[in-house]
């Protein structure tokens, strides 16, 4: 946690047994109701509609930039309804997402954003790391990955709130 604390020079990075438990924590710390919206790009792992539907919310699907297979931010505004609480971000390929201009939709509609950086660990955009940019990010250490330790992730924030949250969730929820 040190380490990952200081590479990617963050307050907050904390370890999970699997990227998928990451993503439960990471969902949860953002204290989601049942009912409640996230939106999410249908090109990634299953388990990113997983963790949303672990809380009991509903996993809305906003279409991909076929340049990159990551999330179109055209097609994130039109699905925001009142019910929307956070956007599920993924860097697929090594290719990081365009997390500005969604940061920027995320701002005008006050909600959160989880960065999925499981293909795309090291990969900066405005010589900014991706998963350091959103609320949350969250890195793989799954043995197929870049980095990879046979299993595990590491969840990274600036948010004092959200990093307790997700200690506790991690810790048994």
């Amino acid at each position: 946690e040190k380490k990952c604390k200081s590479f990617f020079n963050i307050k907050y990075a904390i370890t999970v047994n699997s990227w998928t438990s990451g993503l439960i924590c990471a969902v949860g710390a953002l204290d989601i109701s049942p009912g409640d919206e996230i939106i999410l790009p249908p090109w990634t792992m299953s388990a990113c509609a997983s963790a949303i539907l672990n809380w009991n919310a509903i996993p809305v699907f906003a279409d991909i930039e076929l340049e990159t297979f990551n999330i179109d931010p055209k097609k994130i505004e039109n699905l925001i309804t009142k019910k929307t609480k956070a956007i599920v971000v993924t860097s697929i390929y090594g290719h990081p997402s365009d997390i500005f201009k969604i940061k920027k939709i995320a701002k005008k509609y006050n909600l959160k954003i989880i960065e999925d950086v499981a293909q795309a660990p090291g990969a900066k955009i405005n010589n900014r790391y991706i998963g350091t940019i959103g609320d949350i990010g969250v890195f793989s250490l799954n043995f197929n990955k870049h980095i990879h330790t046979g299993e595990g992730g590491v969840l990274v924030t600036n948010d004092d709130y959200l990093a307790t949250r997700m200690r506790l969730i991690r810790n048994h929820g």
